[in-house]
């Protein structure tokens, strides 16, 4: 094992949090602009209802091109607000593989980029079906928590059955992502077949980095959740909190690279 230095850590620190504030304000452009489309939507719905009624009662004062003009309307709505979650996929799957890329090959060759393109290569294969699970999963969870966190805050049902699974489907993603780094650190010496032979051997024996990977975790985001309570209002509060999360997690990248 190398000697950790941990010296070169605010370069790690400052490319993830460029490219978190570009995935935060990307995303909140997206869900602004989807939440304008949907609420047109909802707005031109009861003028819809309404030509159906009145198609009912009298159809010689049913205006023909006016639905058709609404339903247009709706369908293209329907069609960007597609769009607009599809390219908040692909952006978010382009600022993760190029920025955690850079990472990861810095931490692993002592601060210094090399054979970056070739390591980009695999890490992206390796990224493509990792990202498209984890992605699912976490969308699992967050509908899951929502019900479950609802339930228990209004009506105080607890229920262990929504707990166990959010609870299984989160060590689920957990696995994956410690896989997902093992194969990050074994592709910087090794090609993508030699180092999923390995990991085959060596998964089972990196429990201890799973261990650690939930602590740190946990770590990170009560850090954060607390010093943005002092005042969540405050940017520069916000900015340290995600500084320090982001310390903590790259602290354990360069622990795990070593």
């Amino acid at each position: 094992m190398r000697n950790l230095d941990f010296k070169k850590l605010p370069i790690l620190v400052l490319i993830d949090f460029i490219t978190f504030s570009l995935f935060y304000f990307f995303t909140k452009y997206v869900i602004r602009t989807i939440r304008e489309y949907y609420q047109i939507i909802q707005n031109l719905t009861p003028q819809i209802d309404q030509f159906g009624f009145v198609l009912q009662q009298n159809s010689s004062l049913f205006d023909m091109n006016a639905l058709g003009g609404n339903l247009e309307l709706i369908s293209q709505l329907s069609s960007n607000i597609l769009l607009l979650l599809l390219l908040l996929g692909l952006v978010s799957f382009l600022l993760y593989n190029i920025s955690q890329s850079i990472n990861w090959n810095l931490a692993l060759n002592e601060f210094k980029l090399r054979n970056y393109k070739n390591y980009l290569k695999k890490f992206t294969i390796i990224n493509i079906p990792g990202f498209l699970i984890l992605s699912y999963l976490i969308f699992k969870i967050i509908v899951k928590l929502k019900v479950f966190i609802l339930d228990y805050w209004f009506e105080a049902v607890f229920n262990s059955m929504e707990f166990l699974i959010i609870s299984l489907l989160s060590l689920i993603c957990l696995i994956i992502i410690v896989i997902k780094f093992e194969l990050y650190r074994l592709i910087n010496k090794n090609s993508l077949k030699d180092s999923l032979n390995l990991l085959q051997k060596r998964i089972f024996k990196r429990y201890f980095y799973f261990i650690l990977l939930i602590i740190t975790a946990f770590a990170s985001g009560l850090l954060f959740i607390f010093i943005l309570k002092i005042n969540p209002n405050s940017i520069l509060l916000t900015i340290f909190a995600s500084l320090v999360s982001l310390s903590i997690l790259n602290v354990f990248r360069i622990y795990f690279a070593s």
